[in-house]
């Protein structure tokens, strides 16, 4: 059976870990002071779940952090650029799809601009796609990363985290067409294909040829990211007709190949 939509054990893991070690360190209080310090106000919310969630946000390139005067609450994506996923979109790809969506759905005022803008560039390091301007959508869970920007930033008070199995009228294939850019997406991974693809013979003559193969490699690297940039990598089941991230995977995938093989024949050749 599935679980209730409000029990996420992760979330639940997390937050008995913190309760522990908020505990832990009220009672070194009550230890060191020699009488009652339970200060009910600053027991709760947990500042451990506080800090242990700052951390792992600041892990993913993410700065959060509570309000500081008339200041709401900072959020930040530190580290621009691409996922590391798209090094591995197979784990991606067959993840089996629960049959509900995620969804965000947030009204931040234009006074916090930053905020609202750091979100968005957040959610798409997640790989939600925008249904609408205010409205993301995530057919994976989305519930241990908005509890840790609830816990270090607020953001519960300007958002709501939904899930739905359906909207009325139109199907999987009509949100994900609405929700993600397929056809820019086709257009940027068709030339990464047509300026790379090959046998891994072909490449490595490829590279035989070239003055400096570290030009090469870096220049491919660069072009496979852009072509993957913006790739959702949503399960199997889910990806819509004529989706090309399968063949540029597979056209990077024959360039490394080849790249190794051309080193190991240069260094024992």
């Amino acid at each position: 059976l599935r679980e209730h939509p409000d029990v996420c054990w992760t979330v639940i893991r997390r937050r008995s870990v913190a309760v522990f070690l908020d505990a832990l360190a009220c009672y070194g209080r009550v230890v060191t002071t020699r009488g009652p310090c339970l200060h009910w106000a600053n027991f709760f919310p947990s500042s451990e779940a506080y800090h242990m969630a700052r951390y792992r946000l600041f892990r993913a390139g993410i700065l959060a952090g509570r309000a500081s005067g008339r200041e709401g609450p900072h959020l930040e994506l530190q580290r621009e650029g691409p996922r590391d996923t798209i090094f591995r979109p197979q784990r991606l790809w067959n993840q089996r799809w629960s049959g509900f969506w995620h969804v965000i759905v947030y009204d931040i005022p234009e006074a916090r601009k930053s905020y609202r803008d750091a979100l968005r560039h957040i959610l798409l390091r997640y790989n939600l796609g925008c249904l609408q301007k205010s409205v993301w959508i995530s057919p994976r869970d989305l519930r241990p990363v908005y509890d840790d920007l609830v816990q270090a930033a607020g953001l519960s008070a300007v958002s709501y985290l939904l899930e739905a199995r359906t909207v009325l009228g139109r199907s999987s294939q009509e949100l994900v067409q609405a929700a993600w850019g397929f056809p820019a997406l086709s257009r940027r991974q068709d030339r990464f294909i047509e300026e790379w693809s090959g046998s891994v013979s072909e490449l490595r003559t490829r590279l035989t040829k070239a003055r400096s193969i570290e030009t090469v490699v870096r220049q491919e690297l660069l072009d496979y990211r852009d072509a993957m940039a913006l790739d959702p990598l949503l399960p199997r089941e889910l990806i819509p007709p004529g989706y090309r991230g399968f063949q540029a995977f597979r056209t990077h995938s024959a360039f490394v190949t080849a790249v190794r093989q051309h080193l190991r024949t240069a260094r024992w050749g």
